[in-house]
């Protein structure tokens, strides 16, 4: 059966992968309203507000933790909580420590059985493939939803997780300061910005299919902090798809592919017909972007945002000068 648009989108995002995507009909889901900070007394119990409204309560730190999104894996062992996941996505490959977990399961099409099965104390989703939420909590198996559609929406949201995996994991002293860090981070990146009055245009391209990445997604908030004009219209959705003609019109000053290490190279999009119209393409600002940083809501957010920095301004920028995907690289690209 074909998957619809948006679950398509959120396993390339939520993998940090890009490959080819097979679409049938779908559409984009309202924006939720912002949770609330989690209530801490003395450590635990813990109290979670879940995406879809329902709360989860902590009695103690989870010693059996299943995340079954990249970008959260990224965060527990972030925090110091690494040592309390017993199973991971099947994407996870960062940090290399992660690839040591034994225990993988699909995040997209995620077995209800064999989650059960691993006894775990909580499990964390990002995507409620298949209803796999629901039928976990009819199990009464702990469940953190942290809905990368609706809720995962800036960097700041990206932050809230981190915060939220801190105060449930009994690590929230050390997701304070990781917070503060990349803060810190963030605002030297928008002080050097300040004084742009206007950024390039840009097309940041997830696959060949040109799927792409809307205004108020959590990428597109990169370069909205960068005061970059992303060519997607805002009534366009989260991750859209553009059609050729409609990228040619918009004129992208810079294009980002996040799907180089998948064959669509800089020269490939240059030899694409009516491509070499394009300014990004005629002025040689196509460049190819590591979508594991760019594609995960986790802690290499941040080491997106001054990447990113670099290749729009590299004369503020001249530090991110050298910067080069090194997934491509290693793909010999």
């Amino acid at each position: 059966m074909l998957r619809s648009v948006r679950q398509v989108v959120m396993m390339l995002l939520v993998a940090g992968l890009v490959a080819f995507v097979s679409v049938a009909c779908g559409g984009d889901g309202d924006e939720a309203a912002p949770r609330d900070t989690p209530s801490v007394s003395d450590g635990f119990p813990v109290t979670l507000e879940r995406s879809d409204g329902r709360e989860l309560t902590l009695e103690s730190a989870p010693q059996r933790i299943v995340a079954l999104s990249p970008g959260h894996v990224e965060i527990l062992f972030a925090i110091g909580a690494g040592d309390q996941i017993v199973a991971v996505d099947l994407n996870a490959n960062y940090p290399p420590e992660a690839l040591e977990i034994a225990t993988q399961i699909s995040g997209f099409e995620p077995s209800l059985e064999e989650i059960v099965n691993i006894d775990s104390d909580m499990v964390i989703i990002s995507f409620d493939a298949d209803g796999i939420v629901g039928a976990l909590d009819n199990l009464d198996v702990p469940v953190f939803f942290d809905d990368i559609n609706t809720e995962i929406t800036s960097i700041e949201g990206v932050f809230e997780s981190i915060l939220e995996l801190g105060s449930a994991t009994g690590h929230r002293a050390e997701a304070e300061a990781l917070v503060a860090g990349l803060q810190q981070r963030v605002d030297s990146v928008v002080e050097v910005v300040a004084d742009v009055e206007q950024g390039p245009r840009i097309y940041h391209e997830l696959d060949e299919s040109f799927f792409t990445v809307g205004t108020d997604s959590f990428v597109g908030d990169l370069y909205s902090k960068l005061k970059a004009q992303n060519i997607v219209l805002p009534d366009e959705g989260f991750f859209p798809q553009l059609t050729q003609e409609a990228i040619i019109d918009r004129d992208p000053e810079v294009i980002l592919l996040a799907d180089a290490a998948f064959g669509q190279t800089p020269d490939v999009v240059a030899g694409r017909p009516a491509w070499d119209a394009i300014d990004a393409v005629a002025s040689g600002r196509v460049h190819a972007v590591d979508p594991d940083i760019y594609s995960r809501p986790g802690p290499r957010i941040v080491d997106a945002l001054e990447e990113l920095a670099g290749l729009l301004y590299p004369e503020l920028f001249p530090e991110q000068g050298s910067y080069r995907c090194l997934v491509c690289s290693g793909a010999g690209l």
